[in-house]
């Protein structure tokens, strides 16, 4: 009987322990999650922690920049809060890259502007910089109906490599771009002026687990782009035409926390040359840590782009950091690679 007790006890005295044991770990994984103290103020472009509410420039600038033959490697791509790759004509495409708390020394190379730039820059209550334009772009220009800072005619806020050929050797600089929207009174941008996106908080991010999906291409015309797993630091790296794509500023390869591809059709105008489109909505894919999500897009003057899941309607949320969107038309279908799926080792008619 004594035996029985003792054993009785014993019992009870391990599972009091287990139990605080347990108790103890939840706390500490609260309390882990607890200490990561989320930011005050964020950019709403790329959800980086701002140290006050005014650590950002006056204006969002979206400036056109160069991605032909001979204009890689581009310089301050890297330093874009948000950037943009869609086509243009001849099958080569170009980059909108924005700037609002980040501000690089160097930008470019510059290069001219089309219509259907007009649809993305209202969206972010941006200045359009470029250099010329197509006769579309420049019926919106003259309407005066957007901020612009056109090289043609404020060339002194930008300069000429000599170290390259024209026309890919123009750059400018945050600092001269912001120098000209204050000499021609264009209103400052607040934080709650600049539409962005929804962000994983730090608690949510440190929950994801890695999907499996380690690339992405996009079969553009002139070079596919595409998008490869980086383990060590936990993002995509970009590919050009193959090889890795870096920044002359710092020599880095070009990464994204978020890859969204944005499906559109457009048409070949009458010229032969230029190209037709108009940003309202439609359909695309995210990538974010190994998962591929199918979601719907918009994007409406002063709100920016919107990004929903298909299969529910719900807004995506976005790892902070670097967000990517490429533009590509419907028949240039992204592929990924697919998770490989685990092995059934379950013997055939076993009980």
């Amino acid at each position: 009987m004594k035996k029985t007790i003792w054993l009785l006890s014993l019992s009870l005295l391990l599972s009091l322990s287990l139990f605080l044991t347990a108790c103890g770990k939840q706390d500490e994984d609260a309390k882990d999650e607890a200490s990561v103290p989320e930011p005050e103020f964020t950019c709403p472009l790329d959800g980086e922690e701002l140290s006050s509410a005014e650590d950002h420039g006056d204006s969002v600038f979206m400036v056109s920049i160069d991605n032909g033959a001979g204009a890689a490697p581009q310089s301050g791509l890297n330093a874009a809060d948000l950037l943009i790759e869609l086509p243009v004509e001849g099958g080569i495409n170009r980059f909108l890259a924005f700037y609002y708390h980040n501000q690089p020394d160097t930008i470019g190379p510059v290069r001219s502007a089309r219509h259907y730039f007009y649809d993305i820059v209202k969206g972010y209550n941006a200045t359009q910089t470029h250099c010329g334009g197509s006769s579309m772009a420049y019926d919106i220009i003259d309407s005066g109906s957007v901020q612009d800072i056109d090289e043609m005619a404020c060339s002194s806020n930008f300069w000429r490599s000599s170290e390259r050929s024209a026309p890919h050797n123009l750059y400018t600089s945050y600092e001269l771009l912001s120098k000209k929207a204050a000499d021609r009174g264009y209103p400052t941008v607040s934080l709650a002026d600049c539409p962005g996106f929804r962000f994983y908080s730090n608690a949510e991010r440190g929950k994801l687990t890695f999907g499996g999906v380690s690339e992405l291409t996009i079969p553009y015309r002139y070079q596919e782009a595409a998008y490869r797993w980086d383990e060590l630091n936990l993002n995509y790296v970009r590919y050009s035409g193959g090889k890795i794509h870096t920044d002359a500023l710092d020599n880095k390869a070009l990464t994204a926390d978020n890859v969204v591809v944005l499906y559109i059709d457009y048409v070949v105008m009458e010229d032969g040359s230029h190209l037709d489109m108009t940003f309202t909505s439609g359909s695309g894919l995210l990538l974010q840590y190994g998962t591929v999500t199918e979601i719907n897009w918009s994007i409406s003057k002063g709100n920016g782009f919107s990004f929903t899941e298909t299969a529910t309607g719900k807004e995506v949320q976005l790892i902070p950091g670097k967000t990517i969107i490429q533009v590509a038309k419907t028949t240039e279908t992204a592929t990924y690679t697919e998770p490989e799926a685990e092995e059934d080792t379950t013997a055939e008619g076993a009980e």
